[in-house]
């Protein structure tokens, strides 16, 4: 069978690489969705917040019910519901410990 133009003869090093890049590509994709919600986490072109803020601006909220449920779905509109009530809870855990 002939090779087609372009392919690299199986085992050499050029098709070792191609074969190690499709593993890493797949992989990665495999794990998007982990890698953006660690890794990204402020939209980008965004400032980020000093924790100090963070707590100043969960107190001003944190016994209106409306606006904690505005910061969920506002969040879930960008990530799903899953995520979005993962990082929420997440959220609110960490502000309390802090208040404590």
């Amino acid at each position: 069978m002939a090779e087609k133009y372009g392919e690299p003869k199986e085992g050499d090093a050029t098709s070792r690489w191609d074969h190690l890049v499709e593993k890493v590509a797949v992989r990665l994709n495999e794990r998007a969705d982990f890698l953006v919600e660690k890794l990204l986490n402020r939209p980008v072109g965004s400032k980020k917040v000093k924790p100090e803020d963070r707590l100043q601006d969960y107190i001003l909220i944190r016994e209106n019910p409306e606006k904690l449920a505005q910061l969920y779905t506002e969040d879930a509109a960008k990530v799903g519901q899953g995520p979005a009530l993962v990082r929420f809870l997440d959220y609110v855990e960490e502000m309390e410990k802090k208040l404590k």
